[in-house]
């Protein structure tokens, strides 16, 4: 076939039909039909010519499937890897064939604008709470980061004109119906459902003061205008900081967020603050 090199006005504006359509699965926080995820699972496998797994393990979050796949040696399996690479990867050649560079960058951008800088703070909060479990890679090698859901998006996008993607259907299903999941050559996938809630502010950065950002069953995200923050200082409500905690606290980030939400009165009044000099004001 012919390389597409333009759009039609028809498919301009199923670009932003997409976008909507991925920003919505992605803050997706209705409860999950285990069935349906399930059979989401096995259909990718199925689609990529895989055997599909004899054992389907649910965990309540990704920090308690985490846990268990590095305890239980899971380590020592193939993971996503396999699954990306025989899915994802070969579609970049098809595409590259297939589709004029100004085109399939244009599509990239669009979404990458459109829904990747909508989600990335979330994901990447999520993942670096992972990471932060120090379980090998075990943490970071998951199906469900927000450059995944970007991948699938830009996908779905390229099937919509023309392109034939079809072999990531399974994937796009997995992506409705559950959350973090790991899937193994060795007849296992393991899987979490989303969250209940995702709590957003008027920008759409990860925020809530004195309550979890994301809730999972058994495990609370805690973040401050798009900053991932400890239980210490998020389950209180910043009202109640301390401005003791600036001292104490060493990653500059979070001390940064201290100080700007504390505010200079306060913790000048409260450690007792000695005027040495000034300048103007």
């Amino acid at each position: 076939m012919n390389k597409i090199d333009k759009l039609t006005s028809e498919q301009e504006a199923l670009i932003l039909t997409i976008q909507d359509k991925w920003i919505e699965i992605a803050l997706d926080t209705s409860p999950c039909d285990t069935q349906k995820a399930e059979e989401s699972i096995k259909l990718a496998y199925e689609y990529l010519g895989l055997r599909t797994p004899q054992k389907i393990l649910w965990f309540d979050n990704p920090a308690a499937a985490t846990n268990w796949m590095h305890e239980d040696g899971c380590g020592g399996f193939h993971s996503n890897g396999f699954l990306w690479s025989h899915s994802v990867h070969p579609l970049y050649d098809v595409i590259e064939d297939n589709v004029n560079t100004y085109i399939k960058n244009k599509i990239y951008s669009a979404m990458e604008l459109g829904f990747l800088d909508k989600i990335s703070n979330i994901y990447d909060i999520i993942k670096n709470v992972l990471n932060n479990l120090n379980l090998e890679y075990i943490s970071r090698d998951y199906l469900y980061d927000s450059y995944y859901l970007y991948s699938l998006a830009c996908f779905d996008c390229f099937h919509q004109i023309g392109i034939d993607c079809s072999k990531l259907q399974g994937l796009w299903e997995t992506a409705k119906y559950c959350g973090c999941w790991w899937g193994f050559t060795e007849d296992l996938a393991v899987v979490t459902p989303k969250p209940s809630i995702i709590r957003l502010d008027n920008e759409g950065r990860l925020h809530a003061e004195g309550m979890p950002a994301i809730e999972y069953k058994k495990l609370n995200i805690y973040a401050y205008h798009g900053i991932h923050l400890p239980e210490k200082y998020s389950s209180v409500h910043p009202n109640q900081w301390q401005a003791k905690w600036i001292l104490e606290e060493r990653n500059s980030e979070l001390r940064q967020v201290l100080i700007q939400r504390v505010g200079y009165n306060k913790i000048c009044q409260e450690l007792e603050a000695t005027e040495l000099d000034f300048w103007h004001e």
